[in-house]
């Protein structure tokens, strides 16, 4: 192409800039199937809830990659309208479930311990020693938000937590909580 000089460096700067996003798009291609192979892994041996599936699809969904959808439907044996439906189901299920342990979680103890599923939103309580709540909070990931508090320096031996079925459900419980403290 016989453009004039800062034409023809631009022309060359774009040709560049598409052969690194096609390189690119290749990488995100094969990390989408490497993490569909484990996937298919987890689900086939029941590894994973249908909430986790739902928010795997999603976070692969948000993207934007073309072709996403089918390497799913390739890789997986149910499709996203069916795990969402599941997800839906499951979630029904765990309003008003509650689940407690120590911290540090004791999954192989006599009594084996377990987080709410991630994507559950729960309302929960650490507890000292001496059974004082140091924290009330909501979340929809127990065991990350958990680690986290442990990595700021909270410190608490014991946890309960309560399943909601959204984030309005779980704000409305919090302030009922956080209304009886005060109270006291």
């Amino acid at each position: 192409m016989d453009l004039p000089g800062t034409l023809q460096a631009s022309i060359q700067h774009i040709g560049l800039l598409q052969d690194k996003r096609r390189r690119l798009t290749a990488a995100l291609v094969g990390a989408e199937l490497q993490f569909l192979v484990a996937l298919r892994r987890e689900y086939d041996t029941g590894g994973v809830t249908w909430t986790q599936l739902s928010l795997a699809y999603r976070a692969l969904a948000a993207g934007n990659l073309r072709g996403t959808h089918a390497r799913w439907m390739a890789a997986m044996p149910v499709g996203p309208a069916s795990i969402n439906a599941n997800a839906e189901l499951e979630a029904a299920a765990l309003v008003g479930r509650s689940w407690r342990g120590r911290w540090p979680l004791d999954r192989d103890g006599e009594h084996a311990e377990s987080y709410p599923p991630a994507g559950q939103r729960v309302v929960y309580v650490l507890w000292d020693t001496e059974a004082v709540p140091v924290r009330l909070g909501t979340t929809n990931h127990c065991q990350h938000r958990f680690a986290t508090h442990a990595a700021k320096g909270l410190r608490w031996s014991r946890w309960n937590a309560v399943g909601c079925a959204d984030r309005a459900q779980a704000s409305s419980i919090l302030r009922a909580c956080r209304a009886r403290r005060k109270a006291r």
